[in-house]
């Protein structure tokens, strides 16, 4: 007995101990912490599992496309074209821009498609892969492709809207005049006066 009068019980029981009327066995703690581990181990490999999941690459996509694949990407196009029509080519553009790299990729992916559609006399879809270009890039060259389409389908006043576009993203000084600020202005004017 303590000095304050009670009684404190400590007896062993299957290798355990009683205190406070909880049996705390070191079978039973080792189950714990046997459990706890299996439970971290089956955590990181659920982690790991994720982590490969989400770097594989997935085999349905169409592959990285670069600037380095533009050429090439362009002659399968052309090919495409020439052996099974215009739609065709197209589809590899299309192919190649979902799978690019960056905007700028895209966008170079997009004036080729409308280059392939013009040259095909595809006023509309080359339209589209124009204002796609334009949106990517919005450079004086995708902006002159957009007002020259729109020119060629009798809508000067978007043809005028384009011109000017591409004359304030052309650069201040251009060695080839055809590229320069002054000649989209003087396109821009000849679209206004057509109108």
């Amino acid at each position: 007995m303590s000095k304050s009068g009670k009684t404190h019980v400590v007896a062993s029981v299957d290798s355990g101990v009683v205190v406070g009327g909880e049996k705390h066995s070191r079978r039973h703690a080792h189950l714990k912490a046997g459990v706890l581990v299996a439970a971290c181990v089956v955590a990181a490999v659920c982690v790991v599992v994720v982590v490969l999941i989400i770097r594989r690459p997935d085999k349905t996509s169409a592959p990285v496309v670069t600037a380095s694949d533009l050429a090439s990407i362009e002659t399968n196009a052309n090919q495409a074209a020439t052996q099974h029509g215009p739609q065709a080519g197209l589809a590899v553009y299309m192919r190649a821009a979902s799978g690019a790299s960056n905007r700028s990729v895209q966008g170079a992916v997009y004036t080729q498609a409308a280059d392939l559609a013009l040259d095909n006399n595809m006023k509309s879809e080359a339209l589209t892969y124009a204002l796609d270009a334009d949106n990517d890039l919005h450079t004086a060259t995708t902006s002159d492709v957009v007002a020259v389409i729109y020119r060629s389908e009798g809508d000067n006043g978007q043809a005028v809207t384009y011109f000017k576009k591409a004359a304030a993203e052309a650069p201040a000084t251009s060695k080839a005049p055809e590229s320069g600020r002054s000649f989209y202005l003087m396109q821009a004017q000849q679209a206004e006066e057509a109108e």
